[in-house]
């Protein structure tokens, strides 16, 4: 096994571990939206799936920790294995919404728009992939992509 990704992939750290496996032992994606003039209905007939999370500015969140929206967010969570490896965990929840990069372009010309990445860890010195595949249909979609890393051996 070839210690360097394939050359159509970008890496997130470093290799796949001793055992050949993707190093992350966990990953999750979810599709955000969020901005000033954010009306989660809109974005919700335009996907057509329901958010987890939608609010528009100035809704009422929870008295205790802010009372207001101060913007307008919108967030699927993709209901996606946590152990397949990152990078068919966003081409699948991709596959799940439009593929008419139109609809795309009219949310992020309005929005901001990301894939967030989450990925736990189970050692140091680990990572993941992307393919080339991937990264062109996020970019086409205009879409930044986040990753929040987690290390904690102790939760494995």
């Amino acid at each position: 096994m070839s210690d360097s990704p394939p050359s159509d992939t970008i890496q997130i750290s470093g290799p796949e571990d001793n055992f050949g496996r993707p190093s992350a032992y966990e990953s999750a994606v979810s599709l955000r939206f969020w901005g000033e003039a954010l009306v989660p209905d809109e974005i919700t007939q335009a996907l057509g799936v329901q958010p987890q999370i939608a609010h528009g500015k100035g809704e009422s969140l929870s008295p205790s920790l802010m009372p207001t929206a101060p913007i307008g967010i919108w967030i699927y969570f993709a209901n996606e294995s946590v152990d397949r490896p990152l990078d068919d965990n966003i081409l699948s929840l991709l596959q799940q919404l439009p593929q008419e990069l139109d609809i795309w372009h009219c949310l992020t010309d309005q929005h901001s728009g990301i894939i967030s990445c989450g990925l736990r860890f189970d050692q140091q010195d680990c990572g993941q992939f992307l393919s080339a595949a991937t990264l062109e249909k996020v970019g086409e979609r205009r879409l930044a992509i986040d990753f929040d890393l987690k290390f904690d051996p102790a939760e494995f």
